[in-house]
């Protein structure tokens, strides 16, 4: 990391010794504290000591309902969404990715804290939408948005997997592997509203 900044300001600066990038990086590593002390001291001669702002002015920040606290902005995009008929969802389950409508099932790896006929919230989504409007997180969309609901309906065991491995010696060495699985039916995807 300190070999490429040196190369950088080398490059920057002209610089074709190694030296002399160096001290190019002290002076400029050097510089940046006394130029932001310097900042500080002249937005402070601005304000006076009682009155410095806390909170950015009210004209940055966007109007919300007190209730929920959204953007208005949100509310029509949440609006839109919900005057759709059909949901997708592309939620993220034991960190992978299942794109999902109602009534999809999903097989997942096996989730032993989980009984059969439980009905869990996924809240992890990475994106929901309709044929039409499309609502994407960053990296994941707000769980007061949307509700998903998922009940787990069973607890299958793959096929077996059977393997043979020949040794050099001539013995065959057979490996079975079986995996166990959990199977969650989306049962309810909604769009919150603003109350």
């Amino acid at each position: 990391m300190i070999l490429a900044g040196l190369r950088r300001a080398a490059l920057v600066a002209g610089i074709h010794t190694a030296a002399a990038a160096r001290a190019a990086v002290v002076e400029a590593t050097a510089a940046a504290p006394k130029a932001a002390a310097a900042a500080v001291k002249a937005s402070a001669a601005k304000t006076p000591a009682d009155k410095v702002e806390t909170e950015p002015a009210a004209s940055h920040k966007a109007p919300t309902t007190a209730a929920t606290g959204w953007s208005k902005k949100t509310i029509e995009a949440l609006d839109l969404l919900r005057s759709q008929t059909k949901f997708h969802a592309i939620v993220e389950i034991k960190n992978r990715p299942y794109h999902v409508s109602k009534n999809d099932i999903i097989v997942t790896p096996y989730m032993k804290d989980l009984a059969l006929g439980e009905v869990i919230e996924l809240d992890r989504v990475r994106e929901i939408g309709s044929p039409d409007y499309v609502l994407q997180g960053n990296p994941y969309v707000h769980p007061s948005y949307f509700q998903i609901r998922a009940t787990v309906i069973e607890h299958p065991r793959s096929a077996e997997i059977v393997r043979k491995h020949w040794k050099r010696s001539g013995d065959t060495k057979t490996v079975r592997n079986a995996n166990y699985h959990t199977l969650l039916r989306v049962s309810h995807i909604d769009i919150a509203k603003a109350e």
